[in-house]
């Protein structure tokens, strides 16, 4: 979008703008683009643009997957890393179970809708910064690959990547992952819990 407004390619940014409204990105977004020649057709059509995402999107996934984001973060920040700077207390086990659950549901998503992506689940639109992002589905995986579970095989890997599901795997290859890449889950949260326990 910001080549077309750059360019000032008007046929460009009203084919851009379209696709994002077609993957469910609201009107809001597109209202800095009203000088353009396009925008009065645009928002007048911007119903059918919503009808395809509803249509053709699965906005339960899409759900699903920005509360498994939410998730892991939480986890990430305020439990694992908490724990780690001492500001709390957690027993080994609800690291255990938390982290768990997070890998569970990523893998219960999987089988049951394929690996998430924008092709299923329309674009991620950040309400509060009026902004498109990519869904951070690498960096989900690259927490999970640090709490030392392998969720899936390097060939299955691939194949994300091949279907333009996944842009890489250098987040959560072993050699970025370091020492506790493949130990195990409940290994690397003993060892994870050892090391910072404070209390």
């Amino acid at each position: 979008m910001l080549v077309a407004q750059k360019t000032n390619d008007d046929s460009l940014a009203m084919e851009i703008s379209i696709k994002l409204a077609k993957g469910g990105v609201p009107i809001r977004y597109f209202t800095h683009l009203y000088k353009m020649s396009w925008y009065k057709d645009f928002k007048e059509n911007f119903k059918t643009y919503t009808s395809f995402f509803k249509s053709n999107y699965n906005q339960e996934l899409k759900d699903k997957w920005i509360d498994l984001i939410l998730k892991d973060r939480y986890f990430n920040k305020e439990r694992y890393h908490a724990h780690r700077e001492g500001e709390i207390d957690i027993s080994l086990e609800e690291l255990i179970n938390e982290a768990s659950m997070i890998s569970k549901e990523l893998k219960g998503m999987v089988n049951v809708y394929g690996f998430p992506h924008e092709k299923q689940m329309g674009y991620l639109y950040i309400k509060g910064q009026n902004r498109i992002s990519d869904y951070p589905i690498d960096i989900v995986l690259r927490h999970i690959y640090q709490r030392g579970e392998l969720i899936f095989e390097n060939k299955e890997i691939d194949n994300f990547i091949c279907a333009g599901n996944l842009r890489t795997k250098e987040n959560i290859s072993q050699e970025s992952i370091g020492l506790w890449y493949g130990l195990g889950l409940k290994n690397v949260m003993t060892k994870f819990y050892n090391r910072y326990s404070k209390y």
